[in-house]
């Protein structure tokens, strides 16, 4: 029910996007989470809101990018097996 739309999103972006785009949409996000953790120390903002974005953004973007190289690894293991 609420996992559909994210699921149908999910599957959009891995039918739509080449290996590549998906790549730099990782490094995109762990840039801005990078912007994130550059500002903080400058905000008058809790330390702690900047810094559970900052952690959210780069580790999400590092899986981002984990998974892609896998999925590109193995697309490529198939079609030089087959």
């Amino acid at each position: 029910m609420i996992w559909r739309p994210i699921d149908s999103m999910a599957e959009w972006i891995s039918n739509c996007l080449t290996y590549q785009w998906q790549k730099r949409l990782g490094v995109l996000s762990l840039l801005v989470g990078l912007a994130f953790a550059i500002y903080f120390p400058f905000s008058g903002e809790p330390v702690g809101i900047y810094l559970m974005s900052f952690l959210a953004l780069v580790f999400g973007a590092a899986g981002l990018i984990a998974a892609v190289e896998a999925a590109e690894n193995a697309d490529d293991s198939e079609e030089s097996g087959s």
